[in-house]
């Protein structure tokens, strides 16, 4: 898998809470036993948390923002981790 990023931008608190989200296309040069998971930062959700992508097929995955009404305003960051065994 290609290492990025993924940026859903700048959200300034106005009481409201906030959601949005990215999609990311997964495509294998194999068949592949994805699992996909978040690191340092609770409000990033993806779609599926596992699965499997044949060799000659791709899976776009929805990775999902929720942003409750009282969060501060600043930078967030955290991990996407895609991992992929062969299978």
């Amino acid at each position: 898998l290609t290492k990025g990023s993924l940026n859903f931008g700048a959200f300034l608190n106005d009481g409201r809470s906030v959601s949005g989200g990215r999609n990311i296309i997964i495509k294998p040069n194999h068949d592949a036993f994805i699992r996909v998971k978040v690191e340092g930062f609770d409000f990033i959700t993806p779609e599926e948390n596992s699965f499997i992508v044949k060799k000659d097929e791709s899976r776009e995955l929805a990775i999902n923002l929720n942003l409750p009404e009282n969060i501060s305003n600043g930078d967030y960051e955290g991990e996407l981790i895609i991992v992929s065994k062969m299978i």
